[in-house]
C-alpha cells in the first residue's frame, strides 16, 4: 500500500510514478495485497484522515514523496500525531 503526498519541491513526474510503481511491485512480489491510494494533496487534515483510515486496514503503510520539507513535512507530522 502506498500513499503519495504532493510536494512543492517534487522531482520529475517520472521519478514519482516510478517510485510508486516499484514499491507496489515489490510489495506484490513479497506476497502482499498491495493497494495504490494515489496522490493526497498537501492538506494536513485530509492526509490525517486518509492515514487514519489506511492504518485501520493495513499491516504496512508505505508513503512516497512529500518528505523533503523538514520540520514542515505534513506526512511526518501526521504520522507522528497518529503515534507511528
Amino acid at each position: 500500500m502506498s500513499v503519495r503526498s504532493e510536494s512543492r519541491r517534487a522531482s520529475s513526474a517520472a521519478a514519482r510514478v516510478a517510485s510508486v510503481a516499484v514499491s507496489h511491485a515489490a510489495a506484490r512480489d513479497a506476497g502482499a495485497a498491495a493497494r495504490r491510494v494515489g496522490i493526497i494533496p498537501d492538506d494536513h487534515s485530509r492526509l490525517l484522515d486518509v492515514l487514519e483510515s489506511l492504518l485501520l486496514r493495513a499491516d504496512l503503510l508505505v508513503t512516497t514523496g512529500g518528505v523533503s520539507m523538514g520540520a514542515f513535512d505534513i506526512v511526518k507530522q501526521a504520522l507522528s500525531e497518529l503515534g507511528t
